[in-house]
């Protein structure tokens, strides 16, 4: 008895396990995934013909604090956040965007949920959707390589095609810099300036990503006029000086991994600039 659990395939559905939480997480996250059920069934698909934008952002806690929550319990820190999604992203839609994200989920997390109850019948028939996803950043410090992660997030993608009339707008992974805080993922991370980082299996993953979802990829292939990819890191990172690694700016993310309300809004900001150029918000504005 005892021992590590099995490990969580990052492209294959999986709930919460030990492998990858604590028993008490576990109970947290199989509650907000109910909430987020209930959130997803009360979705209703626009009449035949409209045309107006929808939004579902699917994600790990860089998109729950979209809605002001942290594993589906609402958060003073983040209490700001809906009114910045409102402002932004909102704006551009009929409807408030649909939140659908648990901090700490990883790819096969975000499978699973989709697989039980956050792809609704409505929502599968809606062609006037487009799911922004952003996942993966919490597959590299659990094990999982760059390539994995990719796979997963690929996975996730490919799900959402298949089983919509929707469209994806694929977010590159944001860049982070917290890998002082905890010890025993430095195994999992490279090094740059003598220092454990994960900004280079960021970029590989991106470099994954974009290579699938932009002309000639695999997914774009398979799902033509379906998909754009955007990558708003840059806009994290602090100007290079000479000799310097990047790093992350604490202006904008405060403790290296999440925004706070000004990098939410640049991030809002780039997402709307992808909108623009895959011609989604032209559809829309015609409607």
């Amino acid at each position: 008895m005892g021992g590590r659990p099995p490990a969580e395939r990052a492209d294959e559905p999986s709930p919460r396990t030990r492998w990858s939480t604590s028993a008490q997480t576990i109970a947290l996250w199989t509650a907000c995934t109910a909430t987020l059920r209930t959130a997803a069934q009360a979705y209703q698909a626009q009449a035949a013909g409209g045309t107006a934008l929808r939004l579902v952002l699917l994600g790990d806690s860089i998109t729950e604090q979209w809605g002001g929550n942290s594993m589906c319990r609402s958060t003073p820190k983040h209490r700001s956040l809906p009114a910045v999604l409102l402002r932004t992203l909102g704006a551009l839609t009929d409807v408030p965007p649909l939140v659908l994200g648990i901090g700490g989920d990883q790819t096969q997390h975000l499978l699973w949920r989709l697989q039980n109850g956050e792809l609704t019948a409505a929502m599968r028939s809606d062609p006037t959707i487009v799911y922004t996803l952003l996942i993966g950043t919490n597959n590299l410090p659990r094990g999982h390589n760059s390539s994995a992660a990719a796979a997963g997030v690929l996975a996730v993608a490919r799900q959402i095609l298949s089983e919509t009339k929707g469209r994806i707008l694929l977010n590159a992974l944001l860049p982070r810099s917290d890998a002082h805080t905890k010890k025993a993922w430095e195994r999992y991370m490279d090094v740059v300036d003598k220092k454990p980082s994960f900004l280079p299996a960021i970029d590989r993953v991106n470099v994954a990503l974009r290579g699938a979802a932009v002309a000639r990829g695999s997914l774009a292939e398979a799902f033509p006029q379906r998909v754009a990819y955007v990558d708003c890191g840059a806009r994290f990172l602090l100007p290079p000086s000479i000799g310097s690694a990047p790093a992350v700016s604490h202006e904008l993310m405060p403790d290296r991994l999440h925004p706070n309300a000004a990098g939410y809004s640049v991030w809002a900001g780039c997402m709307q600039e992808g909108l623009r150029a895959a011609g989604w918000l032209a559809v829309a504005a015609q409607a």
